[in-house]
């Protein structure tokens, strides 16, 4: 990605937590099973979705995943 202009991975802080609901996110979890999954609360799943999309650049679920994967946050390997 940072060959293209995109900035490289380590320019963005995604928390741990923002990462795990990331990838939970981009597996098709809903809010409530990430919850349940990371025994925290579904506000509580959504900060941290919000919060990696502000630092991403990026608003709504779809494009916060695509744009994590496109960085390498996540990988979409089986």
């Amino acid at each position: 990605a940072a060959m293209h202009g995109e900035p490289s991975i380590r320019s963005y802080r995604l928390t741990r937590r923002e990462i795990q609901c990331l990838k939970l996110a981009a597996a098709g979890k809903t809010d409530e099973e990430i919850a349940i999954i990371l025994d925290v609360a579904i506000p509580t799943v959504r900060f941290h979705l919000k919060k990696a999309g502000d630092k991403l650049g990026e608003s709504g679920r779809i494009r916060i995943v695509h744009h994590a994967t496109a960085l390498g946050f996540i990988s979409m390997r089986l």
